[in-house]
Order: C-alpha cells, then structure tokens, then sequence
C-alpha cells in the first residue's frame, strides 16, 4: 500500500491549476510583472492571474487584508479565491541567493519531471501543495480562504478526507503537528494547545521549555500540544471582522503587523493583561518585536477585540479555532540555507522524505538508486554524468563530470560538480562546484566554488557582482545581514537594496 504521504504528495502534484483559484501578493520592484508572467504559463485561455503588489510595508497580518480588500468584487465577496499566498518578504535569511533572484525567494528553481515543464518554481510548488488541504477543507464545511507563504511546501501524513461538519462551525484553522516540546522545539516555535476534539484555546510564542512548560499547566482543558506550521485557513466572517477593525491601517503607508504569534494571542485571550503575560512568555523584559508592534499599533488590543465582538454578533457564537494535524509532514523551506540544503538532498534521498519530494515534483524513483535524469540538454560525448539531474542546459566539455549533483538552466563548458553540487542558471566557460554543499547560481564567468559556500552572481549597472555565504547552519542574522562579510565586496543589505533599485529603474 502507498504512504498516505505520498499518495497526498501526488495529489498536491497534480493541482496545476490551483493557481487559477488563488491571490498572489508581492513585493516591489518588478516582481508582479515577473509572477504575473511565470504564473500566467499554467493558466487556460481567458483567464488572468491575480497578482497584486502590496502596498508599503505591512506585515503579513495587514498585508493579507490590504489584499483582500483589493481583491473584493462589487458585492464584496472572496468566493472565488481558494488561497492568498504571500510572495514578499526580505528574504534575508537565504541571501545571497535571494539577492540574485531579484528579491524574490520564491522564483528560486526547482527540478521538476512533470509534462511540459523541466522546472518548478519554489512559489508554483507553493500553491499546489496547498490544494490537498483546501480540497479537505472545504469538504469539512470551512467557509473561507488559506492563508500561506510562498517559501515552502508542505505535504501532510495524514488522510485528508474530513467528516461532514468537521469545519463548518470554526473561525480559523491552524496547521500544526503534535509533538513533545523539547528545548531546541520550545525555542524555535510556536505552539497551540488544543482539547480531544482539536479546539484551539491558546497560542504561545516561542520561549525556553520550562517557561513553556509552566504556562500550559495554567490551562485544565489542554490535551495536546501542536507545532504551528504557520499557514493557517480564516472564515470569510472573520475576515471582514478584522477588515473593519484594521481598515484605517491598510493603506500604503508603512504600518507593519504579522499574524504569528500577538493576533492569535489577542484573539485567544481574555483580557488584555492576560494578553500581554503571554506575549512575554515569562520574561520580565518585553520582547522586542512585541514592543514595536504596540509603539505602531498602541490600540492593537482593542481592534482585535472589537474584531472578536462584531464575529460574535454575525454568527451568534463565541470565537472558535481548531487544528488541522498534518501528522509527520514534509516540509521543503526554501527560508534558509540548511533548510534549503536538505530539502534538495531529498531528491536522492531513498527514505520518505525522499520518496515524498520526487513524487511531488514528479521525478524518478530511479534517482535514489543511482539513475541520473537528462531532459532537454546537450552533454558532449565523453563526460560524465553519475546519479545527477541535468534539465535544460548544454555541458560542452567531454572532460566535464558531475555526479549526485543538481544542474538546472545552465550554460557551461567544462564542469566538475562533486556530490552535494547545485548549479542553477549559470553561463560558465569552467565550473568547479565541491561537495557537499557547494550552491552556484547565475554566476557568468569561470569560478571555483568551495563545498560550504554558496555564491552568487549579480548583474548592476557597473557590471556582475558575486557575494558568497560559507556554511549552510549558519544563519543570515541583522548583523550578518547588514554588515560586509568575508570577501564580499558589499553587505547582502547593500546588495538587496542595489537590486531594487535596478529593478525600479528597469520597471
């Protein structure tokens, strides 16, 4: 019998029209034209993607109703969008691959086996794995749309078949998994605490697994704990509730809020001393990015109770959430370098996770067992191509090898790629990648690329730039990320700004 992961993971594959039921926001410069562009690829004639460009600077939370908004017909109504994804963000964490993606993290390929396309974009992956769950969703009775980011895909262990009823009495949906916290858990996530029937009576903010510990002591009617996934599904009632309470905030101006964690908080809480415990999880002092939301928003908890009062007047109830266990997910985040490093190892992996991701992107079982995969490329007579994946791209050297590697859209002449090696749409008279995690992308010129970095080429106006990372665990903080690191001629802010400025200028 089939893993019911896997069996989700070719459902999610197949929904290449889900784009045609979904909203995409964006950041500046010339993202929208580029997505409008990349999506409108799997759309039937007659249609039109939407793909809308936020406003100022808004957080997640004020982004998402800004859209909404937006997208509104003359009656008002959302009906006919089944998913909003967001496609903005800095994407600092994985500069400076982000930085040669023009900003957008989200464009970053992937290698795909499916008809008529060799590669997959992260946010065309996206919005398809959503479309399993929004398919259990709506059979359950939800009323509403998911909520999403466009960095990750996701695919459920568990059956996605719902009861009749199972959703349609509930304001928001979160996506969680159940798990014992333990330290490194409790400190990098956020968790909700859910009753047998999956109810959702609290969020708590990331915070060390003893603080952790003692507030769900505090809560008689827990009876589990559930990693919060993030994304989330919101009723179209409580949608417009939060509309009404915000509505002044959601103009251009650069007004930020983020849904994760201090709305769910506020929305699960009683008072608003009780609201404002919580979001110090424990800590005497207030944590830093509570204070700027309440220095941007000082009525923040009133709004959202005011939101919470007008949902109750509509549906004649009190406020009501309920989790969505997605079981043992998988769970590709193209959000950092590690996380991104081990999802496009999986693709020879000969595991589940594996076994998950090549039936998602639709790529041979063979590449676990040493197959390599060759689409639409030339590879000169004599070199080497060992357990590798080569789409698009001419190899012009017969001296040229490659082996366990990944080369996407690329055109190079001698290249030795050692396993681990990812080459995406690079233009190379001679390319030297090491394993086991060396990652070039648009690089335009001969390199050597050692096995910790990661190194990209940028095109400004006084010619290519390349910024490298080294180590794949360590992570693009505020300081890495604004200050000038190794040998980089700039600081990844630098860069970051560069880039949109250019695209500005080009728009």
């Amino acid at each position: 019998m089939m893993d019911v992961r896997v069996t989700n993971a070719l459902d999610a594959a197949a929904a290449a029209d889900a784009v045609t039921r979904s909203a995409i926001v964006t950041g500046g410069g010339d993202s929208t034209d580029v997505w409008r562009r990349v999506l409108g690829q799997t759309l039937t004639d007659g249609e039109s993607v939407r793909v809308l460009q936020e406003h100022g600077r808004k957080g997640n939370f004020l982004g998402a109703l800004q859209a909404c908004d937006r997208l509104r017909g003359e009656d008002g109504a959302l009906r006919a969008i089944e998913q909003l994804v967001m496609f903005v963000g800095a994407g600092s964490r994985l500069s400076p691959v982000t930085q040669a993606l023009h900003n957008m993290k989200a464009a970053l390929r992937l290698p795909s086996g499916h008809e008529g396309s060799g590669t997959l974009t992260v946010g065309e992956a996206a919005v398809r794995s959503s479309a399993p769950w929004i398919r259990a969703l709506r059979a359950g009775g939800f009323d509403g749309i998911v909520i999403r980011w466009g960095d990750e895909i996701m695919i459920p262990s568990t059956d996605l078949t719902a009861r009749a009823g199972e959703f349609a009495d509930v304001d928001a949906v979160r996506f969680g998994y159940y798990a014992r916290p333990t330290e490194l858990l409790a400190s990098q996530k956020e968790w909700l605490l859910t009753d047998e029937r999956g109810d959702v009576y609290a969020e708590l903010p990331r915070q060390p697994l003893e603080r952790l510990l003692g507030h769900v002591s505090r809560y008689r009617s827990v009876k589990a704990l559930h990693v919060n996934l993030g994304s989330f599904a919101i009723s179209y009632d409580l949608l417009d509730a939060l509309g009404q309470a915000f509505g002044d905030l959601i103009g251009p101006d650069d007004v930020a809020a983020n849904w994760d964690p201090y709305v769910w908080m506020a929305l699960h809480s009683s008072t608003r001393i009780e609201w404002e415990a919580d979001c110090r999880g424990g800590r005497s002092e207030v944590p830093r990015d509570f204070a700027e939301l309440v220095e941007a928003i000082p009525d923040f908890w009133r709004r959202v109770q005011s939101a919470k009062s007008a949902l109750a007047e509509r549906t004649g109830r009190a406020f009501a959430s309920r989790v969505f266990d997605f079981g043992d997910p998988y769970w590709f985040d193209a959000g950092n370098h590690a996380a991104l490093r081990g999802g496009l190892g999986d693709v020879f992996g000969s595991g589940r996770d594996g076994e998950t991701l090549r039936a998602f992107l639709g790529l041979p079982e063979g590449l676990s067992r040493g197959a390599s995969l060759i689409r639409d490329s030339r590879i000169e007579p004599g070199a080497e191509i060992r357990n590798s994946i080569v789409i698009d791209s001419t190899v012009s050297h017969a001296e040229s090898f490659a082996e366990r590697s990944i080369v996407l859209s690329s055109e190079l002449g001698r290249l030795r790629a050692d396993p681990g090696s990812v080459v995406i749409e690079c233009a190379c008279p001679m390319l030297e990648v090491d394993g086991p995690e060396g990652f070039a992308i648009r690089l335009d010129s001969s390199a050597h690329v050692r096995g910790d970095e990661v190194t990209a080429g940028l095109r400004t106006p006084d010619g290519p730039l390349r910024l490298s990372h080294f180590g794949p665990s360590v992570i693009v903080d505020g300081e890495r990320y604004e200050s000038r690191l190794w040998a980089n001629p700039i600081s990844f802010k630098a860069a970051s700004d560069l880039v949109a400025q250019t695209c500005a200028e080009q728009s």
